[in-house]
């Protein structure tokens, strides 16, 4: 349940108000459905606790709020796709990283670097 928990973040609604939270019957109802935590589960809670950051957002009370994107992850797995948006692993800053997304942007600018500028017409 930490790991849930960790995952969603300040999506989730104190466990006190939300008794929805507290009973681990839908996550492992995931598990029986073929879900599988680190490829389906867990990446579904962070791309919702990434969204859903603010004191703008209602707090999510029940771990259905999930149902359909951890569905949605478990069928691109089982088509052979990862899921489509897998977030990143929360830093204890709360902030995001994404080591390979880091490593694309390094090569990105390195290769554009490499590219001798375009030669500017004046025109008169």
């Amino acid at each position: 349940m930490q790991r849930l928990v960790e995952a969603a973040g300040e999506s989730l609604a104190e466990p006190a108000a939300a008794p929805g939270l507290l009973s681990l019957s839908i996550p492992l109802w995931w598990q029986e459905q073929g879900c599988d935590l680190e490829r389906d589960v867990l990446p579904a809670l962070r791309k919702v606790a990434m969204r859903r950051r603010g004191p703008s957002f209602k707090k999510i009370v029940s771990w259905e709020y999930y149902n359909n994107l951890v569905a949605e992850n478990r069928d691109a797995r089982s088509r052979g796709l990862e899921a489509k948006h897998s977030p990143a692993e929360p830093k204890r800053n709360g902030l995001y990283y994404d080591p390979e997304v880091a490593r694309r942007y390094r090569q990105d600018q390195e290769e554009l670097l490499k590219r001798p500028l375009p030669a500017l017409r004046v025109v008169a």
